[in-house]
């Protein structure tokens, strides 16, 4: 437990106020000490300071350490009596019988000590010396300990007089250099624009307070990053690998010193840059002898963050609460100069942007204002019109450039917009007509739009000769009206066509059956009364008619069927892909044996709008194909599933067949088109599902690779679900 006299807080204040713990040692103190043990004979002589946990050793004789533990300190009995103690033989008194000191190497045995007492009765500490024998003292010895006593608390009163002197004249020599740096930077930043106000800034900071070094570093708007804006080194110092990483480096939130500025909005100091572990540059600001730096931010009026200010020097600093005060006013005028620099540059940007774009505009651009003079006449405006800039501005437009038949009504609109904000012709493209110098008359696109508010507000015109575009308008609706009636035309005379060449199609299809018909006849009675008196040859080229007459009749047959789906009505209505898939199933039931061919079907298909015997047709050709285009060597595997989405069922009809190479497949829907012409076939039926599909309302397509199947699908629209079922 800590000694409650010992730890009085009376006491304490005392003793720190004279601030002298932990200092270095001073001449003073130590020829106190020296005197101490030449007059008492002994080896060790300290003077000590007695703190709440610790007694600290100003001065030492004979001892080489700074401080103990107050637990083994025998002055704390000192300071607890008035005049001096003196303990002839340590071993004998009972207050010291468990203290360490006594034993071991070194035993203390002859301890004598003054307390060391301030004016209003503190004890702070002690003048004390020890031995390692036991001993005694003689009175004159005593005087002289105690005398040296009150010789080194007078010099502790002279020594704290003193640095309190020094303090008193710092915080003046501080507060002359922070009233002289307010001034100096005020004066800067109201003489903004006659030089370099950041460098200016930087460099009488450097100079008055003593810092090595300084930057600017600044937030750009929309940055998410500190820039180096300046950098400022006093002389002679050089710095340059410091430097040069600093020019060299940008700065996110919470990194290095400006980083963490703008992290924490307040102030940071490193009184010993070794303690900025993490900090990119401090290593390098080490290694060329940099010892403390400082960094403070730079706000705007709303204490928006705009830049920081940060400083590093050879020597230690630590800001005072005065300096920081000081540099907050500087920072905020700063910022608001730093944002009013901001606004002035954009707006400059602004106005030469203005002026290149009313330069370089293919559109004439005339202003005026409330009364309706001209205020701007760009160049474009000058080919347009055929005047001047010069001869244009202060000029009333009306008078100028608008036909006198529509001022009375121009200057009826301006009126009334300025009277009541009523208008027609704002904010929009318009056409109308303007004169030039001459008196010409043309057509011009015009676009007003509006600055300010009334009564001073100002008006911008955007205006484009539209001659040449109206006369090409004009052309091309000319031509539109010409090209329409061509079209009209051509297109009736191609459905005339198209009709005679299917009627033309259908009666040769019918015309050449009759013979056809005789042809196959007489060939079958040839075979049957003469087959066996005909030789071999012979019987082979009968085959070869009987033959021809049937792919001649698949192909009559085909076209009559191209015809039909042309010519005949098509009613549509609900149809369900189950019943017209297991219809086209039986008819081709044959067929499908004979090619041993498996059919596997995933019900239900749904329902489609469409007409029963054309999808028949169509499902019947697919399906064909499927079987029939299969390699020699692989069983034919057809698979039929369909898809609904967004109000279309898709069916697909996959195989296991040859494919079709891709360069093919866009024409295997054209009539006669055959890619495979090693298998049988007339190149109409993929040609009828075409058009068949299409009456429908619906399309088709197909997915192929050569060796690897084909998938066909044909889409077709939906019945509606809310649509009430027909039976």
């Amino acid at each position: 437990m800590p000694n409650s006299f010992v730890c009085n807080p009376a006491r304490l204040d005392a003793l720190h106020r004279f601030d002298i713990l932990d200092t270095e040692r001073e001449q003073e103190f130590d020829d106190l000490t020296s005197l101490a043990a030449y007059i008492t004979r002994c080896p060790i002589a300290l003077l000590n300071f007695v703190d709440c946990d610790r007694q600290w050793f100003k001065s030492a004789i004979g001892l080489n350490t700074r401080e103990t533990s107050i637990k083994v300190a025998i002055c704390v009995h000192t300071i607890q009596q008035d005049g001096l103690l003196i303990i002839e033989d340590t071993l004998q008194d009972p207050r010291l019988k468990d203290n360490p000191l006594l034993h071991g190497t070194g035993p203390i045995r002859f301890y004598a000590g003054a307390p060391l007492r301030t004016s209003d009765g503190h004890a702070i500490g002690t003048l004390c010396v020890a031995d390692y024998v036991p001993r005694k003292l003689d009175l004159e010895q005593a005087s002289f300990l105690q005398a040296l006593a009150r010789q080194a608390m007078a010099q502790l009163n002279l020594r704290n007089a003193v640095t309190t002197e020094q303090r008193a004249h710092q915080d003046l020599r501080s507060r002359e250099a922070y009233l002289q740096l307010q001034y100096e930077l005020s004066r800067i930043l109201n003489a903004a624009g006659d030089g370099d106000t950041l460098s200016s800034s930087l460099e009488v900071i450097c100079n008055l307070l003593q810092w090595d070094c300084g930057s600017i570093w600044l937030l750009e708007e929309g940055e998410d990053h500190l820039t180096l804006a300046r950098h400022y080194i006093r002389a002679p110092r050089s710095f340059p690998k410091f430097t040069e990483m600093t020019r060299q480096k940008t700065f996110r939130k919470g990194e290095g010193l400006p980083g963490h500025v703008w992290l924490h909005g307040q102030a940071i100091t490193f009184a010993d840059i070794r303690q900025g572990i993490g900090y990119p540059r401090m290593p390098i600001a080490a290694e060329e002898g940099l010892s403390s730096c400082f960094g403070f931010p730079i706000t705007g009026p709303d204490n928006e963050l705009v830049g920081v200010l940060e400083f590093w020097s050879v020597s230690r600093h630590d800001p005072e609460p005065e300096l920081i005060a000081a540099l907050s006013s500087f920072s905020r005028q700063m910022g608001q100069f730093l944002l009013r620099q901001s606004a002035r540059d954009q707006l400059l940007r602004s106005q030469r942007l203005y002026k290149a774009i009313l330069s370089s505009a293919l559109d004439a651009i005339v202003s005026i204002d409330a009364h309706g003079h001209i205020l701007e006449f760009n160049p474009a405006a000058e080919r347009l019109f055929g005047y001047s800039r010069e001869e244009a501005l202060g000029k009333r437009m009306t008078e100028m450039i608008v036909p006198p038949q529509h001022r009375e009504a121009h200057n009826r609109g301006m009126a009334r917009f300025l009277a009541t904000g009523e208008t027609h012709v704002l904010n929009r493209r318009i056409e109308v007509s303007a004169i030039d110098s001459r008196g010409r008359e043309f057509p011009i696109e015009l676009a007003i739009v509006a600055n300010g508010h009334r009564p001073k507000i100002t008006f911008t015109a955007f205006m484009r000769d539209i001659q040449d575009r109206k006369a090409l308008e004009r052309h091309r609706e000319e031509q539109n009206r010409r090209l329409e009636i061509e079209v009209r035309e051509r297109t009736k005379a191609l459905a005339e066509s198209n009709a005679q060449l299917e009627s033309f199609a259908y009666s040769v299809a019918h015309d050449l059956r009759a013979p056809l018909r005789s042809i196959s006849g007489f060939a079958e009675m040839l075979e049957e009364d003469f087959g066996a008196a005909l030789p071999a040859e012979g019987i082979d080229y009968l085959g070869r008619i009987k033959r021809s007459a049937r792919r001649l009749d698949a192909l009559i047959q085909d076209l009559l069927g191209y015809s039909r789906v042309g010519k005949v009505d098509l009613p549509l209505g609900p149809v369900s892909l189950d019943e017209v898939t297991h219809a086209a199933l039986q008819a081709l039931s044959g067929s499908i044996n004979e090619a041993r061919a498996v059919v596997s079907l995933e019900e239900p298909l749904g329902s489609v709008v469409g007409n029963k015997a054309a999808l028949q047709q169509v499902f019947e050709n697919l399906i064909s194909n499927a079987v029939k285009f299969t390699n020699e060597r692989e069983q034919p595997r057809v698979r039929i599933w369909s898809t609904l989405e967004e109000g279309w069922r898709q069916v697909f009809f996959e195989d296991n067949g040859i494919g079709i190479r891709p360069e093919h497949q866009h024409k295997v829907f054209k009539l006669f088109e055959r890619v495979a012409t090693e298998y049988p076939g007339t190149g109409v039926g993929l040609a009828i599902v075409a058009q068949s599909v299409r009456r429908m309302n619906g399309s088709c397509g197909l997915h192929s690779l050569p060796g690897a199947g084909s998938t066909f699908w044909v889409c077709l629209p939906a019945p509606d679900p809310a649509a009430p079922s027909k039976r």
